[in-house]
């Protein structure tokens, strides 16, 4: 069942805030196919986007690192002050904002659970398994990825404040994705849905209808998987003041030349096989 609610209700800050995430060495690999090496730099900032909007959520939060290598990454780039034990909460948010992007991260704190799943589904089931295990008193919690450089503390609230009417809450992907899925309870088991397709907020609400929840979706954002989806994200960074987005719209400026030089190549070797 889809409900509507009143967004003018106070979010909780029990809700908790997972980012599922990988190093950018490991991400984007579709969009490396299409870039090369400026693929890894976009998914850095596309990692700095989503940490910033974690380390100022106010409740319990979480950065899930997909293996051991990126866990490593992760405390190596962030450091131990930044990264530690699972969070209490309310956490107040203490970001502070100097001109070194790594520095901006500090004096806030995050906690660390790593993924276990031979796909995202298993991923995310253990990940919410572990931390409702753990931890006493969700309001439920909110999984993002770091795709989607146009969430923000507005749309994260909106998120927290329907799940208190709401079992499940979805943000849709402009491509069939999602980039939010937030559950008041467990979430049923996710293992068999078409993750990274076209298929999948459809396949999510249907599993959600399922299990006899109602579900709350919120507007659809746009995630960044290719070298097209890149090159849009200028829409989703203009005029936003945060320092990582504002990195990442100067990098996009630097290297549009570079990236509309790839996008030319591409459609030219496409044809060159459509004709072959």
């Amino acid at each position: 069942m889809d409900i509507l609610t009143d967004d003018s209700m106070t979010a909780p800050t029990h809700t908790g805030l997972v980012v599922m995430l990988k190093a950018p060495a490991n991400a984007k690999r579709r969009l490396a196919a299409e870039v090369g090496d400026l693929a890894e730099e976009a998914a850095a900032h596309l990692l700095a986007c989503a940490v910033e909007d974690a380390l100022a959520w106010p409740g319990p939060t979480w950065l899930s690192p997909a293996d051991p290598r990126d866990r490593d990454w992760l405390l190596s780039e962030f450091g131990a002050e930044t990264i530690s034990a699972p969070t209490p909460f309310p956490r107040p948010a203490t970001c502070s904002h100097p001109n070194d992007v790594t520095a901006t991260y500090r004096g806030a704190n995050c906690g660390l659970i790593l993924q276990q799943g031979e796909n995202l589904g298993e991923r995310i089931n253990h990940v919410d398994g572990e931390l409702r295990r753990r931890g006493r008193g969700f309001g439920g919690l909110v999984f993002v990825g770091t795709d989607c450089p146009g969430l923000d503390t507005a749309y994260l609230e909106q998120a927290a404040r329907r799940l208190q009417r709401a079992d499940a809450v979805l943000g849709p992907a402009g491509d069939g994705g999602v980039v939010l899925m937030g559950a008041r309870d467990p979430w049923p088991d996710l293992s068999g849905l078409s993750w990274s397709t076209q298929d999948l907020f459809a396949e999510l609400r249907g599993v959600c209808l399922d299990s006899g929840w109602s579900i709350a979706t919120l507007d659809a954002r746009r995630d960044v998987d290719t070298l097209q989806d890149l090159l849009g994200s200028d829409a989703a960074l203009s005029g936003d003041r945060r320092r990582s987005r504002r990195d990442f719209a100067d990098w996009l400026s630097a290297h549009r030349g570079a990236l509309l030089a790839r996008q030319h190549d591409g459609a030219v070797e496409t044809r060159r096989e459509a004709v072959s």
